[in-house]
Order: structure tokens, then C-alpha cells, then sequence
């Protein structure tokens, strides 16, 4: 296409404004996409550390920990495994040690304790924990909260079978 007499060839000033509002739009809209999916993978990424501090804690509760150099026992092996009254925390009696785990409710933390040493907070973020007889079972529940809007929770729940002992009750 040849141009006519007295224009140059290219694009007008209207053309130009135009493609760059169109450019600017469609770059915000790629901007609010970015965040939104930058958004939900913290989200995710909360709720699935949420859940594996929940799933390690339940497990050492379990099966025990090492510490120090030192591996103690938990519910399973415990030679006397005592639920502390209104079911706000458990003691477990071991070979190696006595173990004690209280909710503080105020402080919305689970202390730990080795042998009657000072309690040392083991986890935090904790909206509910408890503990009860079931029969011949240690039944645990605990609940955790996350950071965020709305705040993530995960709430976890398991019967234990004390193999050296039955569990008492105060």
C-alpha cells in the first residue's frame, strides 16, 4: 500500500495510545493473576507446615524423641502413663526419664518437660489439647491455628495403646 500525498508511512498518535492501554492492561491483568496464585501458594505452603508440625508432634507424643544424644520414649513405651487432671496434659514414666507434656491454655503453647526440669515450650500455635482414657487407650487430641485470613487449622486426633502400662487417670 503506497501512503497518500503529504502522510508518512507508520502509526498514528491514536494507534499508539491504543496498543499501549491495551499493553497496560493486559500487563495488570497478569500482575493480579501473579499475586492471586502467589497468594494461594502460601496458603498451601501454610496449611501443609501446619499440618507436618501437627502429624511430628503427634508422633513424638507416640513413639518418643531423641534429645541430646538421649532417645526417650513415648506413650507406647512408658512403664506408667499418668492423664493429668481436667486432661490438659499427660506424664509419661520411662526407663530413662520422666516425661511431662502440659497444655497452657493462656499461652496457647504445649510445655515439655524432662525429668521435672523447667518446662520448655514444645509446641506453639495450640488452640486445643487433650487427653483422656479410653478404656485401656490413650485417645489425644490436638488442634493447631496458623497465621492468616482467614487462619488456617488443622486438627488432629489419635487412640494410643500404652505396651508397658495402663493408663491412670487423675
Amino acid at each position: 500500500m503506497e501512503p497518500r500525498p503529504g502522510m508518512s508511512p507508520g502509526f498514528t498518535l491514536m494507534e499508539l495510545l491504543v496498543a499501549t492501554a491495551l499493553i497496560g492492561v493486559i500487563a495488570l491483568a497478569a500482575a493480579a493473576f501473579s499475586k492471586d496464585i502467589f497468594a494461594v501458594q502460601h496458603r498451601l505452603t501454610t496449611e501443609y507446615d501446619l499440618r507436618m508440625e501437627g502429624l511430628r508432634a503427634m508422633e513424638e507424643i507416640r513413639e518418643g524423641f531423641s534429645s541430646g544424644g538421649t532417645r526417650y520414649g513415648g506413650v507406647r513405651q512408658a512403664e506408667e502413663v499418668v492423664v493429668l487432671a481436667g486432661g490438659k496434659g499427660l506424664s509419661l514414666t520411662l526407663d530413662e526419664a520422666t516425661v511431662v507434656y502440659r497444655w497452657m491454655e493462656q499461652d496457647g503453647v504445649v510445655t515439655r518437660s524432662l525429668d521435672g526440669g523447667a518446662p520448655q515450650v514444645y509446641l506453639g500455635s495450640v488452640t486445643d489439647f487433650g487427653v483422656s482414657c479410653d478404656g485401656g487407650l490413650i485417645a489425644i487430641r490436638l488442634e493447631l491455628t496458623g497465621r492468616g485470613r482467614p487462619a488456617p487449622r488443622e486438627r488432629f486426633e489419635t487412640q494410643v495403646l500404652p505396651r508397658n502400662a495402663f493408663p491412670v487417670c487423675q
